[in-house]
């Protein structure tokens, strides 16, 4: 259940989180998880490759969403700046690392 409301001036919104049995029903992710998945690791190839060959200060926005095929706003809706791709692999690797470690 989407909870919603203004904070200091600054709008938010969260999900309560479902119930272990619903949870289990769900096992896979739905299909847009799995898209916006697909489209963040897009990004990341696409910004990666872009990075290697002409350098981070060169890339510009622009090329980083025509090259995976996405709006401005799908990016910084996955992204906060260019450096969050930069460093996205990094990150995503150490919280798979944790996620074992708790296991």
């Amino acid at each position: 259940m989407p909870l919603a409301g203004v904070l200091g001036g600054l709008r938010y919104r969260c999900r309560v989180h479902p119930s272990p049995a619903r949870t289990a029903l769900r096992e896979t992710p739905s299909l847009r998880e799995r898209k916006k998945a697909r489209t963040r690791e897009s990004l990341i190839d696409g910004t990666l490759t872009s990075f290697a060959a002409k350098g981070f200060d060169a890339v510009t926005l622009d090329e980083i969403c025509s090259a995976a095929d996405v709006s401005k706003r799908t990016f910084f809706r996955t992204f906060a700046c260019k450096e969050d791709v930069a460093t996205a692999p990094v990150h995503d690797m150490w919280r798979s690392f944790v996620t074992e470690l708790a296991t």
